[in-house]
């Protein structure tokens, strides 16, 4: 595999993509994967981290019958929970009788300023259900694994099919999702709204309704 990085800054992230990739050896696995036994990190954070097929088991057990998850990098503020309590009543006014957010926050690597994994959790736990700001009945906390990338609207493509598997039926797309700034000029390289446009174009999302950011 080759690849031309440009050695500059915000070149950071790619290079440790590539870095990673090209490290792995003359081989990669790909196809059909088969799960031996889950990965135990032993962080005190396991108990967040959910299969889908586990998450479904915990939404058939609590007769949910709409999923909205929520992603996210760093601690909720104000605006996200006024956004996610907005959206769980519109889904009320929408006819469902159970609908429930999956605060679903990532869990591999992301860049060096976004608040630790570990710091999230705990304020998920404590001030966002144990204090209240989210209805911990209507709201199941869940790390999704996946690395933050930040190349635009093709990741944004992948966070979104990634919670069907959840039984999502409505995901909302953020501000800004997986944006990345030029490599060379001053300014970021998708529009903040690229996003959501593709989302609403994008094959293989047709049963999954995509809620824009608003607030």
């Amino acid at each position: 595999m080759e690849g031309k990085v440009v050695e500059r800054p915000h070149h950071m992230l790619m290079r440790v993509s590539v870095e990673a990739i090209s490290n792995t050896g003359n081989w990669l696995i790909g196809g059909d994967l088969e799960a031996i036994a889950p990965i135990k990190y032993i962080d005190d954070l396991d108990r967040f981290r959910l299969t889908p097929v586990e998450l479904r088991k915990k939404f058939t057990k609590k007769g949910v019958d709409a999923v909205f998850p929520f992603q996210l990098r760093n601690p909720v503020h104000n605006g996200h929970a006024l956004l996610m309590t907005d959206h769980h009543r519109r889904r009320l006014e929408m006819g469902y009788k159970n609908p429930v957010l999956l605060l679903h926050p990532l869990g591999g690597y992301t860049k060096a300023d976004d608040v630790p994994l570990d710091w999230q959790m705990r304020q998920h736990e404590k001030a966002v259900l144990e204090d209240g700001v989210l209805d911990p009945e209507t709201t199941m906390v869940s790390i999704f694994p996946s690395p933050m990338h930040y190349v635009g609207p093709t990741e944004v493509q992948w966070h979104a099919k990634a919670r069907i598997n959840a039984r999502a039926k409505f995901y909302i797309v953020g501000r800004d999702p997986a944006g990345m700034s030029h490599p060379i000029e001053k300014r970021d390289l998708y529009d903040v709204d690229h996003g959501k446009k593709v989302l609403s174009m994008a094959p293989g999302l047709e049963r999954l309704n995509i809620l824009p950011f608003k607030v």
